[in-house]
């Protein structure tokens, strides 16, 4: 883990890009199939959209409490979903750099 992700390129595997805006250490992080965007959760319940072609930073989630281990990207790029420690998993519709959220499942409920 860490504070920032990493993005390589392949098969090279050359690094390509640093993404940083995490205050605690990264847990989970998932890659659009076309490398445009990225999200990235961390130990603190942090959600990180990412702009990768721009290297830049698109919004901050923080509606988990727990660590951050899941995180997946459809494959259109239109929906993320992250999942924490605790069984609360959520998915985030994604337009752009706009962002809407609705919880699907949460076990303690």
């Amino acid at each position: 883990g860490g504070r920032a992700a990493r993005v390589f390129t392949l098969p090279e595997a050359k690094l390509a890009r640093s993404l940083r805006g995490h205050d605690a250490t990264i847990l989970s992080a998932a890659l659009s199939s076309d490398g445009k965007l990225a999200i990235t959760g961390d130990e603190s319940g942090l959600v990180i959209f990412w702009d990768t072609q721009q290297n830049r930073l698109l919004s901050r989630l923080s509606r988990h409490q727990r660590p951050v281990t899941t995180a997946a990207l459809s494959a259109d790029g239109d929906q993320a979903i992250t999942g924490d420690e605790g069984g609360l998993v959520d998915r985030e519709f994604v337009f752009g750099s706009e962002h809407q959220a609705k919880v699907i499942r949460d076990k303690d409920a």
